[in-house]
């Protein structure tokens, strides 16, 4: 945030605005539009008195220096605040507001804007009105900060899993589903599922400041958010106007925050203690868990989130859209030897007939879909959820290897056999590792790649340490095979390492490298 009180005091000061902005490290224009706000709602520089914070020097210009349309009929926050402390609804007070300006020949301001005038009116005269929540209007949306994982079943390696809320004042009702990250396909996911278990979309989402909801906010002005294009969109299509909460004002969505830890504490600390190897499988747990908790009953409030929801609630909620709204990247792959394309930090098969071929890959944050250069869909896999991952279809292995230009076993047992048994046995090994024995095609490529600058005997020793310290993947025989040359370097009788390389590519002539 600029220092405005500083940018005064400088310019009283009789600095120009060149030193003013090279002081603050900002540009000049920067600095002139600033003072010129400042006049504009003081009258002069020198009009500021002196001591005047920061924030209350940038309230005014951003707020007071605001000019006002006169072809609305201003609220009168007053006597609608005092409404509301009687009872009444801020939606009929809203109505009666629009008579008043409809009668007057004036122009009335939405039911949003309506709602920020009064809440900064409150805000500013420190007035505290509690609001009645009316069922359907509104949904509070944020990330559980506990985060699960899952093992994987293969590999036992741990994934992190982010949980996504969303909350209805109204009864309390929430959803709750895990996803492999908090990016905007992610994101808009979890808003597209919470609407579907809801049967209906609220009038008004309350988000957290996130990136994949606003892309600029101010800390201390709701005025100068600015929403994330895409989410913006996303919700046009769903007819849900947004009003993020402000920067470190969890009060502003206090449902959701409390949402999030009856999730933490009752739903995810009881999923702790299995062993889950699938972000679908926890979901399954999630989601029964989360319908029995919906169903308990409250302790001061007669009824469960449930009851009240689909009593009164849910008739309240918009419809949904006849059509989803879908999102996606698109991308170009070449199909490897292995018949796999990388995307991202995964492997995904395809036809070992498109080889070599150039693909389209489509990715919408969960599905992977791949279509040839006719835009003919050729294979679907479900999104990997841990790099590295490979996601190979049984119906994309062909019967007999070596065809189309693809790598083979035999290929890679026969190139071993040059340099020693111990190699042919370490390749053996890593063969026959996978559960698909294509899975092994990229590791054992690298490794031959990689030994290409080694001496074969280095090559041999290394397969041989390999076998005994139980090293299957390409990073580990190489740093073994460095170890293993720096070892032997400056023994008696060692062949010329250009020699040495020249026999073993002629050793390879008429191979695929």
């Amino acid at each position: 945030m600029i220092d405005y009180a500083k940018v005064v005091r400088l310019r009283k000061a009789n600095e120009s605005k060149s030193a003013i902005a090279s002081a603050m490290g900002c540009k000049w224009d920067t600095v002139d539009h600033i003072l010129e706000m400042c006049k504009r709602a003081y009258g002069d520089i020198g009009d500021i008195p002196d001591g005047t914070s920061s924030e209350t020097i940038a309230d005014r210009i951003y707020k007071e220096g605001r000019q006002i349309d006169e072809e609305y009929l201003q609220p009168d926050c007053e006597k609608i605040l005092e409404g509301q402390r009687q009872g009444n609804d801020r939606n009929s007070l809203w109505s009666d507001y629009v008579q008043e300006a409809t009668s007057g020949g004036r122009k009335s301001y939405s039911l949003s804007r309506f709602n920020e005038i009064l809440t900064d009116y409150a805000g500013k005269f420190d007035i505290c009105v509690m609001q009645p929540k009316s069922p359907g209007v509104e949904a509070q949306v944020d990330w559980a900060g506990d985060q699960p994982t899952i093992i994987d079943y293969d590999t036992k390696e741990k994934t992190t899993l982010h949980v996504f809320v969303m909350a209805l004042p109204y009864s309390g009702y929430f959803y709750a589903e895990a996803f492999p990250d908090e990016k905007m396909a992610s994101w808009l996911a979890g808003h597209r599922h919470a609407f579907e278990f809801f049967g209906g979309c609220p009038v008004m989402m309350v988000p957290d400041n996130c990136l994949t909801a606003v892309t600029r906010s101010r800390r201390w002005y709701f005025d100068e958010v600015v929403l994330n294009p895409r989410y913006e969109t996303f919700m046009e299509h769903y007819s849900v106007l947004v009003k993020p909460a402000r920067v470190y004002h969890p009060k502003d969505k206090p449902v959701v925050e409390r949402s999030v830890r009856i999730i933490e504490d009752d739903l995810m600390r009881p999923l702790a203690r299995l062993d889950i190897h699938s972000i679908d499988e926890y979901n399954r747990l999630l989601r029964m868990k989360l319908e029995e908790r919906l169903k308990k009953d409250f302790t001061k409030r007669l009824g469960s989130r449930t009851s009240i929801f689909l009593s009164e609630e849910k008739k309240e909620l918009l419809p949904l859209p006849s059509v989803n709204y879908h999102t996606y990247i698109e991308r170009e792959a070449v199909v490897a030897r292995d018949f796999h394309i990388q995307y991202g930090s995964a492997f995904y098969s395809v036809p070992v007939a498109y080889v070599k071929d150039k693909v389209l890959v489509r990715d919408d944050g969960f599905v992977i879909s791949i279509y040839n250069k006719k835009k003919e869909l050729i294979a679907t896999h479900r999104k990997a959820v841990r790099k590295w991952q490979r996601c190979t279809l049984p119906e994309h292995i062909p019967v007999e290897y070596g065809g189309h230009g693809e790598y083979s076993p035999e290929m890679f047992l026969s190139r071993a056999r040059k340099y020693g048994p111990k190699m042919e046995e370490w390749v053996g090994k890593v063969l026959g590792r996978s559960e698909f024995v294509v899975d092994s095609f990229r590791t054992l490529s690298t490794v031959f790649r990689d030994s290409s600058t080694f001496l074969p005997t280095v090559v041999e020793q290394t397969a041989s340490q390999a076998l005994e310290a139980k090293v299957f993947t390409s990073r580990g025989f190489r740093n073994l095979a460095n170890h293993m040359r720096e070892r032997m370097e400056g023994n008696d009788g060692e062949q010329d390492i250009g020699t040495a390389l020249n026999d073993l590519y002629r050793s390879h002539s008429g191979e695929d490298a």
